[in-house]
C-alpha cells in the first residue's frame, strides 16, 4: 500500500469536487430557468460551465487547472514564434 491515508486523499479532491458540485447546480438551474429551444439552453449551459470552472479554478489556484494553463500557453507561445 502506499503511504497516502484516506483524510489526505479527500482533501486533496475536495476542492475539485466543490468546484463541480458548484458548476453543476447552476447549469442544472439555468437550464429549469430558461425557456428557450434546447440548442440555446446547451449554448447558454456550456458557456457559463466553462466560465465558472475556469475562473472557480484561477480564485482557487486549483494545481491541476494551473498545471494545464503552464502547458497549453507554453504551447500557444512556441506556435507563434514559430510563424513570425
Amino acid at each position: 500500500m502506499v503511504n497516502y491515508p484516506m483524510k489526505e486523499q479527500v482533501g486533496d479532491i475536495l476542492s475539485s469536487f466543490l468546484l463541480a458540485l458548484v458548476m453543476g447546480i447552476l447549469v442544472y438551474a439555468i437550464g429549469i430557468i430558461l425557456q428557450s429551444g434546447n440548442l440555446v439552453k446547451l449554448i447558454i449551459q456550456f458557456i457559463s460551465g466553462t466560465i465558472l470552472v475556469i475562473s472557480g479554478s484561477e480564485i482557487t489556484k486549483l494545481s491541476p487547472y494551473l498545471f494545464l494553463k503552464q502547458i497549453v500557453v507554453a504551447k500557444v507561445k512556441s506556435f507563434i514564434n514559430a510563424r513570425r
